[in-house]
């Protein structure tokens, strides 16, 4: 979410802080800053990271002035929301409207603006919608795009000339099966059953929450407009937006959730600017469709609650001093009970630990005490479930059979996801399959591990019709063996108490275990290196010659796989592996080494290279 530092200075008589120091605090108690720019007009731009959990409030220029408000103690301005209405021009004379699924449109508001003229916007208006990577378009449009980067809330301005009848028939209704709407943007969509559209009585002129029509777009032969401002249900615009490949600023705030209360103050203030920037008549009143109206919500809390969760010792005054600090208005019920009302904007704040984070989010982590808990091991209960995987894993790795996490999605299975980004939308029917990839892949990087031969195992979840079921599967490249987990442990004795469980996680050779090294992501190449020696030769001696006559470039080796003696003379044979993490190695380097290690061997009295 782009946020301009000039736009929200509009809303403070003081000066703000420095954009640094705004940064800081934002880190520090409310978002991720993930960058911050300075334009060529000398305006900075923050790009935050706004989480769901704050989208509903916080994805708006004056959503975040109130954030600066209670992180630095400012008070923002409130917004100019009165206009020179027209008594004479009444909204509900010329617009019917009708909402056909209230669970999915749950607020819709429509006035009607006439005599207006659609011209180039000015400056100021221009400026602010630059600095957040929006063109501008006509005054019209480009106010409507304002409030909604302001407030956060949706709106839309219909031409109202272009609704079909003397008096607008207007339907919040579901689309047609296979209905068409070209859309602003140019292009046809085919819509469905599950989709809201806006209509009148002869087509749909929207795609509800997310995209105006072109049939009834404002341009620059408009007169008169009908201003739209609506709630719906998120779930449907995630759907509607997903379907149709169709993601817009204002399916980005709808689908997160937002407060019914907000549309009347966009409304208002949508009406209040275009007044300002095109001139006309504002209707007296407006056509409101709220069957529920949004409750204001309470939540009781008290200081012990507070202190106890956080771990901190608050005062009755210091918690107060805090919501205040929020903005949050409260009542005392009785001694250091509060009943806190939350403000419409705040989808979040539903239980007591929600004003328990609010506090210690603003008050600053910092402000934790540092205390260890106090952890009791008098219930000794061993998971019988994860004892057998332990069991199961040190007998396999006794084996010599290494451990892998294969992708629990496949492209063959029992059960399928509604929808995929891959080929893999299937959940596994068993390990085997994933295993035996992970053997094939491993076979051809063998003579960089140094093994001779690749064993895998996995210990994991498998889908099938009779439920989840935890398997064990292990294999080389021979055979690959998959039985249940129970099976497998059919052997496996479950202790009752928790010291014997210790046992087994300490068989583990803490010595054995090395440090990761990351991959080259360049091919290696593998040499191999015989010779003939007197028959009692150590092999250690001719490793030792070969590491001194190469360069960093050999990764793995030399390793001694194959011996035999005959007529007094061992044969011993050493595979050697070359690879750089910096670029391709060619053959002519590698010859070039290999030629010196040859050489340097055969100077070694009675040795000869096979």
């Amino acid at each position: 979410m782009k946020i301009s530092y000039n736009w929200l200075q509009d809303y403070f008589e003081e000066k703000l802080p420095s954009p640094e120091r705004i940064a800081e605090e934002f880190t520090l108690h409310s978002f991720e800053v993930e960058s911050f720019d300075v334009l060529q007009s000398g305006d900075t731009v923050f790009d935050l990271k706004i989480l769901p959990d704050r989208a509903h409030d916080a994805m708006s220029h004056y959503g975040i002035a109130r954030e600066l408000g209670v992180l630095f103690n400012l008070r923002p301005k409130d917004l100019k929301i009165e206009t020179r209405t027209t008594e004479a021009l009444s909204s509900h004379q010329l617009i019917k409207v009708a909402v056909e699924d209230q669970s999915r449109c749950r607020r819709a508001m429509k006035r009607v603006a006439g005599n207006i003229v659609v011209s180039e916007s000015p400056e100021w208006l221009k400026e602010r919608l630059a600095s957040i990577g929006q063109r501008s378009i006509n005054n019209v449009v480009d106010v409507a795009n304002f409030v909604m980067f302001e407030l956060g809330q949706p709106v839309h301005t219909f031409d109202f000339d272009k609704i079909d009848g003397d008096i607008k028939h207007i339907s919040v209704r579901s689309a047609s099966q296979g209905e068409k709407l070209t859309a602003l943007d140019g292009k046809t969509y085919t819509l469905d059953e599950t989709m809201l559209v806006i209509a009148d009585q002869k087509q749909a002129l929207d795609i509800a929450g997310i995209k105006g029509g072109e049939s009834s777009g404002v341009d620059s032969t408009t007169k008169s407009i009908m201003l739209s401002v609506c709630n719906f249900e998120p779930t449907m615009i995630r759907k509607t937006r997903t379907k149709l490949g169709l993601k817009t600023d204002a399916s980005d705030r709808f689908e997160r959730g937002l407060s019914s209360k907000l549309p009347k103050l966009a409304l208002l203030r949508l009406s209040y600017l275009l007044q300002q920037v095109a001139g006309g008549e504002i209707s007296s009143d407006f056509v409101d469709v709220y069957p529920e109206p949004e409750q204001m919500r309470h939540i009781a809390v008290s200081l012990a609650y507070i202190n106890k969760l956080l771990g901190m010792e608050l005062s009755e005054e210091g918690l107060e001093g805090i919501f205040r600090k929020l903005q949050l208005s409260t009542e005392k019920l009785g001694h250091s009970l509060y009943r806190v009302d939350i403000p419409s904007n705040r989808l979040d704040l539903m239980y007591p630990c929600d004003i328990a984070e609010e506090i210690i989010r603003v008050e600053g982590y910092d402000a934790l005490p540092i205390a260890l808990p106090q952890l009791s091991a008098s219930q000794q209960i061993v998971n019988p479930t994860y004892y057998k995987m332990l069991w199961a894993r040190e007998q396999l790795l006794s084996q010599g059979y290494s451990e892998v996490f294969t992708y629990a999605f496949r492209e063959k299975g029992e059960f399928e996801v509604l929808a995929s980004t891959s080929n893999k939308k299937c959940l596994r029917a068993n390990l085997t399959d994933g295993l035996k990839e992970s053997i094939a892949l491993n076979e051809r990087n063998a003579p960089l591990l140094e093994l001779d031969t690749v064993k895998l195992f996995e210990i994991g979840t498998v889908f099938t019709k009779e439920g989840e079921v935890i398997n064990v599967a292990y294999a080389d490249k021979k055979k690959c063996i998959e039985v249940s987990l129970d099976e497998y442990c059919k052997e496996c004795v479950v202790p009752e108490s928790y010291g014997a469980l210790l046992e087994v996680a300490e068989t583990t050779n803490a010595k054995d275990v090395q440090q990761f090294k990351m991959w080259s992501p360049y091919p290696f190449i593998v040499r191999d290196v015989a010779l003939w020696v007197p028959e009692k030769t150590n092999p250690e001696t001719i490793i030792a010659i070969i590491r001194a006559n190469v360069s960093d470039l050999l990764v793995a080796g030399p390793r001694l796989f194959d011996t035999f003696t005959k007529e007094g003379r061992t044969s011993y044979a050493f595979r050697l592996v070359f690879q750089s993490y910096e670029r391709t190695l060619t053959d002519d380097e590698v010859n070039t080494i290999m030629i010196k290690i040859t050489t340097e061997l055969k100077q070694q009295g009675g040795w000869e290279i096979r």
